[in-house]
């Protein structure tokens, strides 16, 4: 019984993470930031921080846990939490940060350190080929590959990028368990 209320305490943060990127966009409200976008500023890993510090304290109340055994795995379960989304706050995630839309202040200056980011610092699959176009059209000129990435078909693409990537939803992770279960089945 100590081992499972261990247990449900670091699955209730896992489930807190999946949930802040599975919701869906149109039960969102109209102002919530895409989901790119918060994952990107490390939304997750905030707030999965501020449920274990609200956790914490609770514990010494309940005789049945183990106090150090349950601090030290919800520990290790934040820090899993935490290496797993660092990752969006690398390209291609922060691309958001070149959108006039979402970005409207700095977008310029991030653009100009995007342009002169290292390619090995950039995803192969969309940010270096953009960097790389941009280059390309411009003959090298850094002005006018920024400005390329102003203009308004780049910033109507990086806008739709951003706004297309989600999380899972709940019905796909559900969908992915039914077709597993039915795999298995059949095997």
């Amino acid at each position: 019984m100590v081992h499972l209320r261990t247990a449900a305490l670091s699955l209730r943060l896992t489930l807190f993470a999946t949930s802040l990127t599975a919701q869906k966009p149109e039960t969102t409200s109209e102002s919530r930031e895409p989901t790119l976008i918060r994952l990107s500023k490390g939304e997750v890993q905030l707030r999965t921080s501020s449920l274990m510090c609200d956790i914490l304290p609770r514990l010494k109340n309940d005789p049945n846990i183990d106090f150090k055994q349950c601090v030290l795995r919800l520990l290790v379960t934040q820090a899993h939490i935490i290496i797993r989304f660092n990752q969006y706050r690398e390209y291609p995630a922060k691309i958001w940060k070149l959108s006039k839309k979402y970005n409207p202040t700095l977008y310029t200056s991030d653009i100009i350190s995007f342009i002169n980011e290292p390619a090995d610092n950039l995803d192969y699959g969309f940010s270096k080929p953009l960097q790389e176009e941009a280059w390309d059209i411009s003959d090298q000129n850094e002005s006018k590959a920024v400005e390329y990435l102003r203009g308004k078909e780049i910033q109507n693409e990086l806008d739709a990028f951003i706004e297309g990537v989600s999380g899972t939803t709940l019905e796909i992770e559900r969908k992915h368990n039914q077709d597993k279960q039915g795999s298995h089945r059949l095997a």
